[in-house]
C-alpha cells in the first residue's frame, strides 16, 4: 500500500515528465492528430524510474512496468500509464498471456473495490471484477479475452469525464440507482452497472459473472469480498483483494465439455459462512424503487422454485389452455 504523499510524488513525476503518450494502436473514435509519440521502451523506462524513486523492489517495477505499456500498447488506455502509482491490477490479461508463453491455456480474475451496483439495486455493492482466458495458437498467434463485468471499467467513465463527454446507456447509474449519461454523478455516487446494462438488456447475466469472480478470489481465497473491501481512491487500510489464476495444460477430447470440482476446504477456511454472507448481503440490498421488491434478479429462480415445489409446473397446450 502507498500512501498520499507517495502518490503525490509520483503523480508530480507524471505530469513534470510525461504530459501526452500515444501508443501505434487506438481507438478510431479518437483524434491523436495532438498526441505525442512515445516508443515503448521509453514508457517502460519511465515507470520503473518512478516506482524506483519511492523504493519499490527492482523486479516489481519492471513488471509492473511491463503490465501497464501492455495495457496502452493493446489501446486499453484506461488501464495503462493512467494507473501509474495506484494498486491496480492492470489488465488482466497480462497474467494469463504468460500461461501463453508456455504454451497453456490461463485465466485470470480478480476481485475489486465496490463499484458494481447489482441488478435493480442502487448500491455498489460488488467489483468490476475482471475475467481473462488467454489460449495459444499456431505461428505465435494468440485468443485474448480479458473483459469487466460491469458494462465497461471505471477507467472508461473517468476518461469520458475528464474529456466532459456523455456515457452511454448500460454504462453506470446515480445514487438513486437511476442509469445516468453523465460521468460526474456515476464517479462520485453512484456506480457501474453490470455487464449487460439494465434487466432487460441481461444485466443480471453481468451481475451473476461478477459473483462468479468474487466467489473465486474473495470466499475461497479468504480474502476481503464484495462491501468489505476498501472503497477505490481510500488509502486507509489495505486492500486486501484476492486474485485467482489458472494454468491449463491442452487435452484432446472427441466431444467437447467441461466440468471442473472445486473443493473449499482445499483453501481458507470459513468459506460456507463467507459464502452465506455474501448471498445474505445481495438479497437484502435497497431496491431502486418499491416496485422491485427486496428480491434481486440473481435471487429470482429462489422464488420461483419454491413456487413450482408446491402448486406444480403450468404447461401450455397446442390449444391454449393449460
Amino acid at each position: 500500500m502507498i500512501g498520499r504523499s507517495t502518490e503525490r510524488r509520483i503523480f508530480s513525476r507524471i505530469i513534470n515528465g510525461l504530459t501526452k503518450f500515444k501508443c501505434k494502436r487506438h481507438s478510431s473514435t479518437e483524434s491523436t492528430e495532438s498526441w505525442d509519440i512515445v516508443p515503448r521502451k521509453e514508457v517502460k523506462r519511465f515507470i520503473i524510474e518512478c516506482m524506483s524513486s519511492v523504493k519499490t523492489r527492482q523486479d516489481h517495477a519492471e513488471k509492473l512496468a511491463d503490465n501497464l505499456s501492455t495495457a496502452d500498447y493493446r489501446g486499453h488506455y484506461s488501464h495503462g500509464l493512467n494507473r501509474l502509482g495506484s494498486n491496480h491490477y492492470g489488465i488482466a490479461g497480462w497474467y494469463a498471456m504468460k500461461a501463453v508463453d508456455h504454451g497453456l491455456l490461463g485465466l485470470s480474475f480478480t476481485n475489486t473495490s465496490p463499484l458494481e451496483v447489482p441488478t435493480r439495486a442502487r448500491k455498489p455493492t460488488l467489483g468490476t471484477n475482471p475475467l481473462s482466458l488467454a489460449v495459444p495458437a499456431k505461428d505465435n498467434d494468440s485468443f485474448v479475452l480479458d473483459m469487466a463485468t460491469t458494462t465497461v471499467a471505471l477507467g472508461k467513465i473517468e476518461l469520458h469525464d475528464r474529456k466532459q463527454i456523455s456515457i452511454p446507456d448500460g454504462w453506470g447509474v446515480d445514487s438513486e440507482g437511476k442509469m445516468c449519461n453523465v460521468a460526474k454523478p456515476v464517479i462520485e455516487a453512484g456506480g457501474l452497472m453490470p455487464l449487460g446494462g439494465s434487466e432487460m438488456t441481461g444485466g443480471y447475466k453481468g451481475y451473476g459473472l461478477a459473483m462468479m469472480v468474487e466467489i473465486f478470489c474473495g470466499i475461497l481465497a479468504g480474502s476481503d469480498y464484495g462491501p468489505n473491501i476498501r472503497r477505490w481512491k481510500s488509502t486507509e487500510r489495505v486492500a486486501n483483494l484476492g486474485q485467482c489464476f489458472i494454468a491449463v495444460d491442452q487435452i484432446t477430447y472427441v466431444l467437447g465439455q467441461c466440468f471442473i470440482a472445486v473443493d473449499p476446504d482445499c483453501f481458507a477456511p470459513g468459506f460456507i459462512d463467507r459464502m452465506s454472507d455474501l448471498m445474505d448481503t445481495c438479497r437484502n440490498l435497497t431496491p431502486v424503487s418499491i416496485d422491485n421488491s427486496i428480491t434481486l434478479t440473481l435471487f429470482l429462480y429462489d422464488t420461483f422454485t419454491q413456487d413450482l415445489c408446491f402448486n406444480g409446473r403450468p404447461y401450455e397446450c397446442e390449444n391454449g389452455g393449460i
